[in-house]
This record gives structure tokens, sequence and C-alpha cells, in this order.
């Protein structure tokens, strides 16, 4: 309604384009995907992307079978040095902090 209002067209109009549009559309993406399935382009995509998917499962599944489990010394020695790491870049910011509170003092 309102673009019939601004374009001065009809609103039959409007809908008759609409629908003609949807009904194009529509025509199209079947063509397009019958095209596809049907092609040896298509054929083609369809396999390489179930032979990636086929690849990914099955790196997945070698990496989770050969893994092998963290000991609790290692996952001690990660925590400490994540923990020591987080302080190293606390300390920097404060340091960062401190000179610049210290250049911008009056005086």
């Amino acid at each position: 309604m309102l673009l019939a209002l601004v374009f001065g067209a009809s609103l039959s109009f409007w809908t008759g384009a609409l629908w003609f549009g949807t009904v194009f559309a529509l025509t199209w993406a079947g063509a397009f995907a019958l095209d596809t399935l049907t092609s040896a382009g298509g054929v083609e995509m369809f396999h390489a992307a179930r032979m990636w998917r086929f690849l990914d499962r099955e790196q997945a599944h070698r990496h989770q079978r050969y893994s092998v489990p963290k000991t609790d010394r290692q996952r001690t020695l990660e925590t400490v040095l994540l923990a020591a790491a987080v302080g190293v870049t606390a300390l920097a910011v404060l340091g960062l902090l401190v000179a610049v509170f210290a250049e911008n003092m009056p005086g």
C-alpha cells in the first residue's frame, strides 16, 4: 500500500510484481539445484564435500583415540604457568598505569 502511494502505481501492480518475482526466484533456485545435482560439476562438488566430512571425522576419531591423558603433574605445571602469566600481565599493566600517572603529574 505504501509503495502504491509513494510511486503512484496501483496496488494490483505491486501485488503482481511481487508474485512474478517470487515465482521467478523459486523457479530459478529449483533449476539451479536440479542442474547442480545432475551435472558433472555438481556431482564432484558433493563428492568433495562428503569426502571432506569423512576425513574430518576420521581425523577427530584418530586424535581422540591416540591422545595421551595428562598427568596430575602436567596439569599442576600448566596451572602454575597460567597463574604466572596472569601475574606478569597484571604487573605490566600496573607498571604502565604508574608510568602514565607519573608522567601526567604536575610539577
